[in-house]
């Protein structure tokens, strides 16, 4: 706060007079005016942010009332879907998965939900919730009904949700998922944090397809040795018959038989038309 340092006689500042504490005094009441002001500005700018957002939110419900099916089971909208009680029930949708803050389900007793008290800005880490809200859509579906993924207007944080369950459950691109939710429901449109975390999602999902799938040839490849190289006895000459691995340098061969590598018999198997061979072990 600014000081005023009188340089009046004492006994003439006394009064109250002085020029310097004249100011001071008209400061102090100025100050407080401002004070005031900004205290009444805050209150009324709660106020009016509350009336607004709940002027959008009676648009919303009287426009934007219905659910996009995005496959049998899922469906994305808005507050307004949420609250449209007669097509939830007509679409046998029995999850309701809220993606937003200061929304209470309107009816808990018909539906199962699921709050997640998330805001629509490029700083929140929404792949935190993820796996989470995965389980949740999972969860309507094992149990024979569906789910809907909704938040504020059905643009943004309940887009993301849906977009990144598709690239995990089917295996698409983050590019795929978003064409196809936005086919379904045009107006959908993630904010740039929320696609920047969609493309690490992607990149962190084929990293790990990758790595399955490397794992998986692998587990095949030991398949095919422990089939193609068990030990076989000879019927004839009973020595048991196993290919070198080191000498095909733990590749599988292109071609296997079944004869016996210590005796001319063709088959290590005996049958009825197998006969004992004349030449020499």
């Amino acid at each position: 706060m600014l000081k005023i340092i009188c340089m009046a006689p004492r006994e003439f500042c006394s009064s109250g007079n002085c020029n310097s504490h004249t100011y001071a005094r008209k400061l102090k009441q100025f100050q407080g005016r401002n004070q005031e002001m900004a205290q009444a500005l805050e209150f009324y700018s709660g106020h009016i942010e509350a009336l607004m957002r709940a002027m959008s939110l009676a648009k919303i419900i009287r426009e934007d009332k219905n659910s996009c099916m995005i496959e049998e089971g899922l469906y994305l909208g808005s507050f307004g879907a949420a609250n449209n009680k007669d097509a939830l029930k007509s679409l046998n949708l029995t999850h309701i998965l809220t993606i937003a803050r200061d929304i209470n389900p309107p009816y808990p007793n018909e539906f199962v939900y699921k709050v997640l008290a998330v805001h629509d800005r490029v700083d929140v880490n929404i792949s935190h919730y993820f796996e989470e809200c995965f389980d949740f859509i999972e969860e309507a579906k094992r149990q024979g009904g569906g789910v809907l993924v909704h938040c504020f207007a059905g643009k943004s944080r309940s887009a993301t949700i849906v977009i990144a369950y598709l690239m995990k459950k089917h295996g698409m691109s983050r590019s795929e998922a978003f064409q196809l939710v936005k086919s379904k429901r045009p107006v959908v449109s993630p904010n740039a944090g929320f696609m920047t975390q969609l493309e690490n999602y992607d990149k962190t999902l084929k990293a790990g397809r990758v790595i399955k799938t490397t794992e998986r040839e692998k587990n095949e490849v030991q398949r095919q040795f422990s089939k193609l190289y068990v030990a076989k006895q000879c019927w004839v000459c009973f020595h048991f018959n196993k290919h070198e691995l080191s000498r095909q340098s733990n590749k599988l061969p292109s071609v296997t038989t079944g004869a016996c590598y210590f005796c001319p018999v063709k088959s290590l198997t005996r049958s009825s038309n197998n006969k004992s061979p004349k030449s020499k072990i």
